[in-house]
């Protein structure tokens, strides 16, 4: 199920995920075993991102960053002032860059390829 698929609930899931069919929403349920304490009830279903809204609206920024560094090669190699100027400008754009975008991305205890991505971008 694709995101605002749905004509009766247009936004029941957001637009950016879908539903994985292929595995079954599962229904977990606790209940009380000691006096005052309060039950417990799960349902647990598999979403996936769509990786094109973040392509569009992340990596392809990060490369048109990236790329805009290459314009200092273009003065003269005797101007190390404003090479300098070029990459320290972009660098901080890409650290902006990446500091807004991590607000906007769920928290993992690994590095996404997204991650490995934009770290490769600020060494290049």
């Amino acid at each position: 199920l694709r995101g605002g698929s749905n004509p009766l609930v247009p936004h029941a899931v957001p637009v950016e995920w879908c539903v994985d069919e292929e595995e079954l929403p599962q229904l977990m349920v606790t209940k009380p075993h000691a006096k005052g304490r309060l039950s417990r009830f799960d349902i647990v279903i598999y979403l996936q991102r769509d990786p094109r809204c973040y392509f569009w609206n992340i990596a392809f920024f990060i490369l048109l960053i990236t790329l805009a560094s290459m314009y200092a090669f273009q003065l003269e190699p005797q101007d190390v002032s404003g090479r300098a100027s070029i990459f320290l400008t972009l660098l901080l754009t890409s650290v902006g860059f990446k500091q807004l975008i991590s607000t906007w991305l769920p928290r993992k205890p690994y590095l996404t390829f997204l991650d490995k991505y934009i770290i490769t971008s600020f060494l290049v």
